[in-house]
């Protein structure tokens, strides 16, 4: 995938926002589940984009980030500025990434939304991956 121009003029930074904490967890070392990982991308990319009723998103965990880390490998070389404001976001969290977008992806139709595995925090998120 070549991300040359491509990451930072669709690219969606949101430090911070959409807290999900789960009760349930909260002062535990316990992790969230898949499910309420997958859950709480599905909800936030729906409260922030302009999805419309009755749109199919699709939702896609990566399985041990490789596609993520993969996609900022990447950006190392062809955005370096993006690529080190993610890992400054990350460095030290315990994160999951997810991946989201329409039934039918386009290019730079794809929100990559990461959560916080403890807290369910929507740590920061990127548009165009």
């Amino acid at each position: 995938m070549n991300t040359k121009g491509l990451v930072l003029p669709l690219l969606l930074v949101v430090a911070g926002c959409g807290n999900h904490p789960n009760s349930d967890l909260a002062g535990t070392d316990a992790m969230l589940s898949r499910e309420q990982i997958l859950r709480i991308a599905e909800d936030w990319v729906r409260k922030t984009d302009h999805v419309k009723e009755g749109d199919r998103l699709v939702v896609i965990y990566d399985n041990g980030n490789e596609k993520w880390l993969s996609f900022l490998k990447e950006s190392e070389q062809d955005e370096p500025e993006a690529a080190r404001f993610f890992r400054k976001m990350l460095d030290g969290r315990d994160y999951q990434a997810v991946f989201t977008g329409y039934e039918s992806l386009t290019l730079g139709g794809t929100y990559c939304v990461l959560i916080d595995r403890k807290t369910g925090e929507v740590i920061t998120s990127a548009a165009g991956v």
